[in-house]
Formats: C-alpha cells, structure tokens, sequence
C-alpha cells in the first residue's frame, strides 16, 4: 500500500504504508516530512497485487485535506530553484524564521562517494553587520541533497543578512550570495 501527500506549496510526497511479511501486508507508521512553507496537504493512499490490479482510497475523488499548524513560527524565506527568492510574512525581532532552500542553486559543488552525498550548504547569516552564524541549509537524500528548512531565531537589528556556500568532500567551494552582496531582508 502507497500513501501520497501533495502540499499547497507544490510538493509531492510518495510513501510505503504497508510492507509485505511472510506474504501478508503489515502496517507501517511513517513519518512525512512537511515543506517549510506547506500550510495545507492533500492525501490519497493505492493498494495494488501482483496482477495489476490497483485501488485507491481518496475520499471519493475528493482526498483527504488537513490544515498545517505551523506551531508559532514566523515567515518563511525561500530561495528556490529558478533563483528566485520569497518572504512569506514581515520578519520581526524575535521571531523563529524558517529559510527553506533548493540546493540545486549550488550544484556545481555536487559530489557523492558511496551512493551518498559528499556536499553540503552552510546557510551565513549575521544581523546588522555583527557576529556570522552558520546552520545546515541541506541534509542528504541519497546521492543528492534535500533542503533541511532550518529555524533562525531573528534578533534584535534592522539588516538580516544572509549568503550560502556549497562544500564538497573533493574541495569545491562556491558561493550564492547574490553576486557578492548577499540576500537583505529588513528587521521590522
């Protein structure tokens, strides 16, 4: 048995429900990671045997629909793909941020060893100018790497700034730090 989960911002999730044992379906409790940005998820689950045969459970056509409680957290600023960059919410001192960002913009450092990835993304950040603090910006998925959404508590200041950098184990260094100037986004 198959579970899907398709997010409102756009992401698709597949997962096993079910794991056959000794020829008979057992459950299995899954975990399914949520976007940074998700609010709301869409769910369906499919049943399929060895002949072909294939069934789905979705509410009738409709999927089953649950609401996201974000518990408490502040905006989210995601740097996506196709470079561009959003701010879901004003950022205020204070507040617990999630930065959500899509490793493809590095992926000149991209590098495995062992059918695992051998690279990461520092995520730099630093608040009018003072000390620099760094945090994963991705975790490893395989041979390649999936953003980690991590949660920067915003302190007191008027100027977040922030800048990434892709390491890999073979010595690569670049940088995503809009052209040397790096991302600002203002403390309000």
């Amino acid at each position: 048995m198959t579970g899907y989960a398709l997010f409102d911002d756009g992401t698709e999730t597949v997962f096993a429900v079910s794991n056959l044992v000794g020829g008979h379906a057992v459950a299995m409790d899954r975990d399914v990671e949520l976007p940074a940005g998700a609010s709301s998820v869409q769910m369906w689950f499919a049943i399929t045997n060895e002949w072909g045969c294939i069934a789905y459970d979705s509410n009738y056509g409709n999927n089953y629909s649950f609401a996201i409680d974000r518990h408490g957290l502040g905006a989210t600023l995601v740097f996506g793909s196709d470079w561009s960059f959003s701010q879901s919410a004003a950022v205020h001192a204070g507040d617990k941020i999630v930065v959500h960002y899509a490793p493809q913009r590095l992926q000149q450092c991209q590098a495995e060893t062992n059918a695992m990835a051998a690279w990461g993304i520092t995520l730099h950040w630093q608040v009018d100018g003072g000390a620099v603090h760094d945090v994963s910006a991705a975790r490893p998925n395989g041979t390649f790497l999936a953003p980690s959404d991590p949660i920067v508590t915003v302190p007191r200041g008027h100027d977040l700034a922030m800048w990434f950098e892709a390491t890999s184990v073979y010595g690569c260094h670049a940088y995503d730090s809009d052209y040397n100037a790096n991302y600002h986004v203002a403390i309000e």
